[in-house]
């Protein structure tokens, strides 16, 4: 998790501590991500929360009453870049000007090849970030981490557009690299051309302030590890995950109230994890998986039910 601790407490700060700056227009970085890519957080830094903004949170954050606990959380935040020793070196300018810009975390699932000892390939997570942070601040920041990490410099590519970018694996550097290396329109092997993607758009905001995607992999590639008293396997092929498409969400604070939005997207044929969010039915699909000796307690929550509820 040290890995990307940095990417982490970056995107965090840039909707929960940094203040309200002037709203800009960015185009959206997920499009030009590689299309294997399972798992993105994208925060549009908070050049993109409008000022004077309309949002209850933004307010209370400029408001002259909550200065005393918006000092605390930004001291706790300055103190918690302190103990960073990598951090710790970047200029406070600097730093406020990365939480401003847009900023993509995510993980690319890519085949490996197969060793010696097996015959199939086996699917490996890699991580990444890319932030948006213009030349002069990009090189700066750099040369900052570079000092407190000589090895991080392999860690790390500068793109001649001002994009920083961050990843453990060289291949994905080199990818990232050319994907942000200037304006050039999405390769074709891009997030952007797959049916997945588009079909997230349509649930998310115009600009949400994070938005969030997720996309199921084959169960193939998960390769649970087996328990003695549970099929771990057979449970997932159970739940028919391959029905599911995606999960994706976003929060936006341009809007007169703050707007959490999820949205969990695929095939609702019967027989699928959907069902959890279906009518009541006298049976639950996944607990022939169950030993007969297990006890359990099974609960099928109305989801419509719960809804009126709340609304009423």
């Amino acid at each position: 998790m040290t890995r990307f601790r940095t990417a982490c407490l970056l995107l965090a700060a840039s909707v929960l501590v940094a203040a309200p700056r002037a709203r800009a227009q960015t185009a959206p970085l997920p499009s030009r991500l590689p299309a294997d890519t399972v798992f993105y957080l994208y925060s549009r830094g908070t050049n993109s929360i409008a000022q004077p903004s309309v949002n209850p949170l933004a307010r209370l954050w400029n408001d002259p009453g909550f200065a005393p606990a918006r000092r605390l959380i930004e001291q706790g935040f300055i103190d918690s870049v302190a103990r960073n020793p990598r951090l710790a070196r970047i200029p406070q300018k600097d730093l406020d000007a990365l939480l401003a810009q847009p900023a993509v975390f995510g993980v690319r699932l890519t085949e490996q090849a197969a060793s010696k000892d097996q015959d199939e390939k086996k699917s490996a997570g890699q991580g990444f970030l890319a932030v948006q942070a213009g030349a002069k601040v990009a090189a700066e920041v750099r040369a900052a981490l570079v000092l407190a990490d000589p090895k991080s410099a392999a860690r790390m590519r500068l793109t001649p557009s001002g994009f920083l970018i961050f990843s453990e694996d060289p291949a994905t550097l080199s990818d990232l690299a050319a994907r942000y290396g200037s304006a050039a329109p999405a390769a074709s092997s891009s997030l952007g051309t797959l049916a997945a993607y588009h079909e997230s758009l349509p649930e998310l905001p115009p600009s949400p302030t994070l938005e969030l995607f997720l996309r199921v992999p084959a169960i193939s590639s998960l390769q649970p590890q087996t328990r003695p008293n549970f099929d771990t396997g057979a449970f997932l092929r159970t739940l028919h995950l391959e029905r599911v498409h995606l999960l994706c969400g976003s929060l936006d604070l341009n809007a007169p109230v703050s707007l959490v939005h999820f949205a969990i997207l695929g095939d609702t044929t019967p027989g699928s994890l959907f069902d959890l969010f279906g009518p009541n039915t006298a049976s639950f699909p996944t607990l022939s998986v169950a030993p007969a000796s297990a006890s359990s307690l099974v609960n099928r929550p109305d989801i419509a039910a719960v809804a009126s509820v709340i609304v009423d």
